[in-house]
């Protein structure tokens, strides 16, 4: 039986206005995207406008059961997480990882959406052999139709970390590409706010949180894989039904490590960097546990915990 898939318009999409501060500062503290801001979806997710033009694309693919779909708000771990699951899915064919941009071996939905590098996703997602392995930053109302209608069971793996170092790894890479001008105190008012690229920290993993009883979900943290990555890999290998021999495990934790991936093209978007201006590698930066302590200050530090304790405590997530 053929099934017809109907178009869908993007729920709840407005431009974002000038009827509040926090719009105003978005709208002077950001010189590009010069398409302008809009806010889409029940939690009022903040994005460019180029998201109007893939989100059809988004919610009208076809899920198989066997896909294995990478979760996680965005500079939470996802692109280490990424690089980690197509090793071990793909029998560490390093050499592979090293030819091929991570990109177009593990794409990201809404890549084409939210960037100016058009790629066409789409095309790189329908030529993959199955399974597929395929990654959002989306929160979950505005995923694939498949999966929140729970008529596909892919697996899920999430990647969670402290809000505080998000927010401050966002901020650099929101300077170097997205023209953000404003200093980190500003943009940790919009994060907490949710006036940044992709909305609201807190709603985004809440809404893939709640999901955890319903699907088939792995949640690992970015500070586990940071203390102690070998466990964080033996663990996801279990989950996905794969094997890492411990004689393999040295060469995938070395291929993994900052200092390599920083210097692999294929993973550091090499090809993209010239468009930055010489600033640093918004893709890979540093990635210190704790970096945050060192750049907020004591009352925004305050803010956040009483933020996490807001939202996040009567859920049983903890990131102290």
């Amino acid at each position: 039986m053929r099934v017809i898939r109907l178009t869908m318009s993007l729920p709840n999409s407005r431009p974002l206005d000038n009827s509040c501060e926090l719009n105003r500062m978005v709208k002077r503290l950001y010189t590009s995207p010069n398409k302008g801001f809009i806010e889409v979806g029940p939690c009022n997710v903040f994005m460019i406008n180029n998201f109007e033009q893939v989100y059809d694309g988004i919610k009208n693919l076809t899920v198989y059961d066997d896909d294995v779909f990478l979760l996680g708000f965005p500079k939470s771990g996802t692109r280490w997480t990424q690089e980690m699951v197509w090793l071990i899915c793909n029998d560490f064919d390093y050499e592979g990882a090293k030819e091929t941009i991570l990109t177009r071996r593990f794409p990201t939905l809404e890549f084409d959406g939210v960037t100016h590098y058009n790629i066409n996703i789409t095309k790189t997602i329908s030529e993959m052999k199955r399974p597929r392995l395929l990654k959002t930053h989306l929160p979950w109302s505005l995923c694939p139709d498949d999966i929140t209608s729970y008529s596909k069971k892919p697996k899920f793996i999430v990647v969670t970390r402290t809000p505080e170092d998000v927010c401050l790894s966002m901020f650099y890479h929101a300077r170097t590409s997205q023209g953000f001008t404003g200093s980190f105190e500003e943009f940790c008012i919009l994060f907490l706010a949710g006036k940044v690229m992709f909305g609201s920290y807190w709603s985004q993993v809440l809404s893939v949180w709640e999901q955890r009883d319903k699907h088939k979900m792995l949640f690992i943290r970015y500070e586990d894989m940071k203390e102690d990555l070998a466990a964080v890999i033996r663990q996801v290998a279990e989950f996905l039904g794969k094997n890492v021999p411990e004689e393999e495990m040295p060469r995938l934790v070395r291929h993994l490590s900052f200092d390599s991936l920083k210097v692999n093209p294929a993973f550091n978007n090499a090809d993209l960097i010239a468009k930055f201006n010489g600033h640093c590698n918004p893709f890979v930066r540093e990635g210190i546990v704790g970096g945050h302590k060192t750049a907020m200050t004591s009352e925004m530090i305050e803010r956040f915990k009483i933020m996490k304790r807001k939202m996040f405590g009567d859920a049983g997530l903890c990131f102290d």
